[in-house]
């Protein structure tokens, strides 16, 4: 069973042996995690963030794509080429 309180998680997991003297649910034992995240730390991850959607989306940008052939020039090219010879 898992409860959620405050940033802590609380997990009662099934007893491993005995009676739970401790007073847990129905015989479990507790486990709590600290997930606690101050509010600095999340201005960093949220600073880390930004950063790299920016650098992702300038380096996405600078990639323009070769203009379009003339239709000249795509048939020159195509002359040039040898002949296809097999198949798959």
């Amino acid at each position: 069973m898992l409860e959620f309180d405050h940033g802590r998680v609380r997990l009662f997991a099934p007893a491993t042996g005995g009676n739970d003297e401790k007073g847990g649910r129905d015989g479990a034992e507790e486990v709590t995690l600290a997930l606690a995240i101050t509010k600095g730390e999340a201005m960093k991850r949220a600073r880390r963030c930004l950063l790299l959607i920016t650098g992702l989306l300038a380096l996405a940008s600078a990639q323009t794509p070769a203009a379009r052939w003339s239709e000249a020039k795509a048939n020159d090219w195509y002359a040039k080429q040898p002949w296809l010879v097999g198949s798959n």
